[in-house]
């Protein structure tokens, strides 16, 4: 199927949170920012990126369907769409796309290298040569050397890569239950408690630790968890052991829970995503079609 405008890809060759939804919204923004009509095609299993993404951007047309290109024809046509930006897309073949950009998360090397499920590859690692782009994410959480390990990789898979290095920014906190935000600064040095089910957990944990908060308690599920009453009981109860009466986690995991079923304060960290050159975040722009003009 081919759109009728352009179609941006963003996705991953490998299981796990690479950070791929804060880029999606942090793209979606920047092409509403200049009154580009957008559409976001999300696979219909994806219900908690629909509502992070809803969130940040309650104007956004988002689109969750199994059968993508039916859904996509039928509203691209109705919204006159300018771009349509696929959600894990990289393995949604029948979509032709201007661009294909694959995340990355170098704090989580591809020491495994094997396919699921053996290993963490959706596919093989040779096939990220169909990307356009790689985006390297969290590269302020490991060394340069490690960075350009990994370049390297990929340059013996396809020379002419096009790589940038990008990274994720802790903005503010935001707590749903009295709906307010808070400084970051509010939380620096104070001991708090973590719960999430993302797929990056301990990333998430060393973003906190950058900041200045001292974690007291670390409660992780794995990603996508549907959260029991059991499962908020167990916060509850490590708050009064731990002595704790702020907790952090994702927006990803708030948007899944009832919170006055919490007998403990919960704040949300919004992230923004930063390009580590400025000339990058320039370069990337450019390969958008259209994106430039006005």
């Amino acid at each position: 199927f081919e759109a009728d405008c352009p179609v941006i890809s963003i996705g991953n060759i490998s299981v796990g949170g690479t950070g791929k939804t804060p880029f999606l919204i942090y793209l979606s923004r920047r092409l509403l920012e200049r009154k580009k009509q957008t559409l976001i095609s999300l696979s219909g299993y994806a219900r908690d990126e629909a509502k992070e993404i809803k969130f940040f951007l309650p104007s956004a047309n988002i689109l969750a369907a199994k059968n993508r290109i039916a859904a996509i024809k039928k509203a691209a046509k109705k919204l006159k769409s300018q771009y349509i930006l696929l959600d894990d897309g990289f393995q949604h073949w029948k979509i032709k796309r201007n661009l294909d950009v694959v995340i990355l998360d170098v704090s989580a090397p591809l020491k495994e290298t094997k396919v699921l499920p053996a290993g963490f590859l959706r596919e093989p690692l040779s096939h990220i040569k169909r990307a356009d782009v790689v985006l390297l994410s969290r590269v302020n959480l490991v060394s340069q050397k490690a960075v350009d390990k990994v370049k390297l990789s990929l340059r013996k898979i396809k020379p002419d890569f096009r790589i940038f290095e990008i990274f994720f920014v802790p903005l503010n906190f935001y707590c749903f239950h009295d709906k307010k935000t808070i400084p970051l600064s509010n939380l620096k040095g104070k001991s708090v408690g973590v719960f999430c089910g993302i797929g990056n957990n301990r990333a998430f944990i060393e973003t906190l630790k950058k900041i200045d908060i001292k974690i007291a308690s670390e409660v992780f599920f794995l990603d996508h968890h549907i959260y029991s009453q059991n499962d908020l009981a167990l916060i509850s109860k490590d708050s009064k052991e731990k002595k704790l009466d702020v907790y952090i986690t994702t927006f990803k995991d708030i948007l899944k829970i009832d919170i006055s079923q919490l007998d403990v304060k919960v704040y949300c960290l919004a992230i923004g995503v930063k390009f580590k050159e400025k000339d990058d975040e320039d370069k990337f722009f450019g390969l958008i079609p259209g994106y430039l003009s006005a």
